[in-house]
């Protein structure tokens, strides 16, 4: 959900939403994702908001309300399980992708070692004409 949708959700004004989604993201307790021209909120990101915005409109101070919140959220902890997701998910990705260029790695290698095993089975190349023509002059001589 977009910082614009929030905004008409909750009948708070956009420059106060945008406000409370900085504040929240500076000490940690959200994650927003630039999306284009806009900034989004994940499931849990908005579920934080909202307590937060509960907290607000109740009478508490932003700072009180800050740390209300902290006692339900630890900073950062509605984005570290998907961030430590995300890196789970890329880690496996990786390694599939390493031991599949390992795979190539180790066919390139046993083809060029075939080829050069065929190589070492063949007569010695021929000298070239030019080197043939320089030999008949230098026996004339």
């Amino acid at each position: 959900m977009n910082l614009h949708e929030i905004s008409r959700a909750t009948k708070i004004p956009y420059p106060t939403v945008r406000k409370y989604v900085l504040l929240l993201r500076e000490k940690g307790y959200i994650m927003p994702v630039r999306k284009e021209r806009t900034v989004e909120l994940s499931a849990k990101d908005l579920e934080i908001f909202e307590k937060f915005v509960a907290l607000v409109k109740s009478g508490l101070s932003l700072s009180t309300a800050l740390e209300r919140l902290k006692d339900s959220f630890s900073p950062s902890e509605s984005f570290l399980a998907e961030e430590l997701y995300k890196l789970r998910k890329e880690n496996e990705e990786l390694k599939k992708e390493v031991r599949h260029l390992r795979e190539l790695v180790e066919l390139y290698l046993s083809t060029i070692m075939d080829v050069s095993e065929k190589l070492k089975g063949l007569p010695p190349p021929r000298r070239s004409l030019w080197e043939r023509v320089k030999g008949w002059f230098k026996k004339k001589s």
